[in-house]
């Protein structure tokens, strides 16, 4: 047990420490996490402690899972509903079809284990992909898709996986694939409906609770009790904890909780995500047998090559069914981005582990998955940068950080003066206290108009990019607006289908 505490002790502090370094060299943290895990193993700095699997279904998962729901907004989810359901519902089964049956013919794997292996690799790094395309500044459609789909992607995969592993242990017993379907539809409905219920109860019971530190731990009760009982119901675990953390995130943040509850909570499950991601990535590093990959080089980059070409194709099939859609148009700058940024996480190595000794060519999935992990995090995490820079996805850095800073100072002086405005024409506050506090934002927010124009006079690109900007802003009030007057019977379904097209198709090209 010392030993034990001495190695976690060691891993927290070699987070820390990359935690830090990452700043300075610009890569994901996911990525130096997993080299510094590999350092670490091969100089046998840490002893003790081991990626147990049921440790990372039971303990990791349903915080990793739970925080990134907690924290999505699914507001622009909707409106990228088509394609975010597509990618899901056609895309992912096509994707480990595909990559299956080429691991099938390059490996010389037997056909359900060749798809079992698609399966294990199709759960993605959200973290690693969503940190770097928030300090891109990446379109917020682009970034709510591959969240969105991230976020969704491992109930999905994680179903697939046990279906498929049914499949390859007693294949007598699982060969209708009408049998096979309707469980899978079951398990995901049922676990939706589950985490649904259970996260709308608890936000309920938060709203009559006025101790934030108690609604912090229902939610934690929450993320794990979910995750129990849809085990024992025999539903999907990871789904039912994505759809409470959805809910819990979108209705009891916005309706039920109070902002100390909300400020507490997040940093609560921000932490909690960062410590467990963390600790995941240097298990999993620790863990890698780095010589003995040396003999799977050919599978490992046939296996990672096949993936890629499976993701290619779903990709490319999304573009051609949703092209002509009216929510969910892709540009074609995105698809390489949507392509490249499916990272290979810990997940999937984490799932090669817990593999029962009877699956065939056991040994081969556990190598080759942990080589296609490493590939993945190395060549993606440090070239996705450059692609998005390459295809101009990428909002200005530097001087844009700076624009933003000093126009979100003058919006918050000029809300500060609308307040004050309010307070005194409702005579909640004197005059004397209005005008020396109006007269103190006033001369804030004249200030940072000055700099502002030196920054418009400097960059002019700026100016372009605010154009752009507002020029979308209205092209969505416009939407909006024709939205509302169709269901109010003010404009036919022809008409306004005809201008909804026409206001999308402006839209598309305005984030091209």
């Amino acid at each position: 047990m010392h030993q034990t505490v001495d190695s976690l002790l060691i891993l927290l502090a070699l987070a820390a420490v990359v935690a830090i370094g990452v700043r300075r060299i610009k890569i994901p943290y996911g990525t130096a996490l997993l080299v510094c895990g590999l350092v670490a193993g091969q100089l046998d700095l840490v002893s003790g402690i081991g990626l147990d699997p049921s440790v990372v279904f039971y303990v990791f998962l349903p915080t990793l899972l739970f925080q990134a729901a907690v924290t999505t907004d699914v507001a622009p989810l909707a409106r990228m509903g088509w394609t975010v359901g597509f990618l899901l519902v056609v895309g992912i089964p096509t994707t480990v079809f595909a990559s299956g049956t080429l691991a099938h013919y390059l490996l010389g794997l037997p056909w359900a284990t060749a798809l079992l292996f698609a399966a294990l690799t199709a759960p993605s790094d959200i973290a690693a992909v969503i940190s770097i395309l928030r300090e891109m500044r990446v379109p917020p459609r682009l970034a709510a898709l591959m969240e969105g789909e991230s976020l969704f992607i491992d109930g999905i995969a994680l179903l697939l996986y046990s279906t498929l592993l049914g499949v390859v242990l007693q294949p007598a017993r699982t060969t209708d694939p009408v049998e096979l379907v309707a469980r899978f539809v079951w398990l995901a409905l049922g676990g939706a409906m589950l985490g649904g219920a259970a996260g709308y109860v608890v936000s309920r019971v938060m709203r009559e609770i006025k101790d934030h530190l108690v609604e912090v731990l229902l939610t934690s009760i929450l993320a794990y009790g979910a995750y129990v009982a849809a085990e024992q119901l025999e539903v999907s675990s990871s789904i039912a904890v994505v759809t409470a953390g959805l809910v819990v995130g979108n209705y009891g943040l916005k309706h039920t909780i109070s902002p100390t509850t909300q400020l507490t909570l997040m940093g609560f499950w921000d932490y909690s995500a960062f410590v467990v991601n963390s600790l995941l990535f240097l298990m999993c590093g620790l863990r890698v047998p780095l010589p003995s990959l040396r003999h799977f080089e050919a599978p490992i980059l046939l296996a990672y090559l096949a993936l890629h070409a499976g993701r290619t194709l779903c990709v490319l099939l999304c573009y051609a069914v949703t092209h002509r859609s009216r929510d969910g148009r892709l540009p074609r700058s995105w698809l390489p981005v949507m392509v490249w940024g499916n990272f290979y996480g810990s997940l999937s190595v984490a799932l090669a582990l817990a593999l029962p000794a009877a699956v065939p060519e056991r040994g081969t999935l556990v190598a080759v998955t942990f080589g296609v992990v490493l590939l993945s995090l190395v060549l993606q995490g440090v070239s996705l940068r450059w692609l998005i820079a390459w295809l101009k996805l990428a909002q200005l850095p530097g001087f844009k950080v700076e624009f933003d800073t000093y126009y979100g100072r003058m919006l918050a002086a000029r809300g500060a003066q609308d307040e004050l405005k309010r307070l005194h024409g409702q005579g909640l506050i004197s005059r004397e206290v209005y005008t020396h506090l109006r007269s103190r934002y006033q001369v804030k927010a004249s200030r940072t108009e000055r700099q502002l124009k030196l920054l418009y006079e400097k960059n002019r690109e700026l100016e372009d990019r605010e154009y752009q900007a507002v020029a979308a802003q209205m092209l969505r009030l416009e939407r909006s607006l024709v939205t509302n007057a169709m269901r109010d019977r003010l404009l036919s379904e022809e008409a306004g289908a005809a201008l909804l097209t026409e206001i999308d198709e402006a839209l598309a090209r305005s984030e091209e």
